[in-house]
């Protein structure tokens, strides 16, 4: 058994338990603002979390957002670029005084808000842009929230890079939507820009229909010539049962007489 279906086994989800209506195939769209790119030793120091649909529709467009409680010392070692842009927005300042925001607070309140919507766990799967990182810090800073989702991701990044290598003229075509670099701006950026690749770079329904039909039509025609041959199979085996008794039929009464 493969590592990824041992996973899909291992982390069937269960059945819906809540009186809230079930979001078709849910994505919880994250983005972290941290105090450096290195998961080891930075931290998370915002957060921001949408539901959508698989559709990306926006289930509840407040969404749940929050600082974290970091203390100066640790701030002051951020590099130039998370310092300059991180004061600027007030950020900053907002995470020294945060004292009753600490990590464990922000990661139970972002678990009940997602479990709000999404009681079970493995069925809403991690989105956003570069979300690899994101998960990085979640699976440090909290492990509930990464214990709750499943295992896969959809990242956007991953859609960017394939359309720019494939498609570039259409890439060219797309003005990234503007974010200010705040962990809601951003999100809202991601969905807005995983629409875009929905609606221009892969195809609907309705232009992929003639090529769903004929390959149900010619998997259709396969599985009925596989049925053909299996009965075909088993009526030749039931004649072979049938001759070989026959044959020790006859071969008993040759020696009896």
């Amino acid at each position: 058994m493969s590592t990824e279906n041992k996973e899909l086994n291992d982390k069937k989800p269960a059945e819906e338990t809540t009186t809230q209506p079930k979001i078709f195939m849910p994505l919880v769209w994250v983005d972290c603002e941290m105090t450096g790119l290195d998961h080891k030793n930075d931290v998370i120091i915002e957060v921001c979390a949408i539901i959508t649909d698989g559709h990306m529709n926006i289930i509840d467009e407040v969404g749940y957002e929050s600082v974290i409680h970091c203390p100066k010392e640790k701030l002051d070692q951020m590099g130039e670029w998370c310092i300059s842009h991180h004061t600027q927005s007030g950020l900053v300042e907002r995470c020294i005084n945060a004292t009753d925001r600490p990590m464990s607070v922000v990661e139970d309140e972002l678990l009940a808000y997602i479990k709000k919507y999404i009681p079970n766990p493995n069925r809403a799967l991690l989105a956003g842009s570069s979300v690899h990182m994101d998960k990085l810090f979640l699976m440090k800073d909290m492990p509930k929230i990464i214990d709750h989702l499943h295992y896969r991701l959809l990242d956007v990044s991953a859609f960017m890079e394939v359309c720019r290598r494939v498609n570039y003229p259409l890439f060219k075509c797309m003005d990234p939507p503007i974010s200010d670099h705040t962990a809601k701006s951003d999100i809202l950026r991601s969905i807005n820009m995983m629409k875009w690749y929905r609606d221009h770079f892969l195809k609907s329904p309705a232009e992929t229909k003639e090529f769903v039909d004929a390959h149900n039509a010619e998997k259709k025609e396969k599985e009925e010539k596989e049925r053909e041959e299996k009965e075909k199979e088993k009526v030749e085996a039931e004649k072979r049962k049938l001759d070989d008794e026959d044959e020790e039929s006859v071969t008993k009464k040759q020696k009896t007489e």
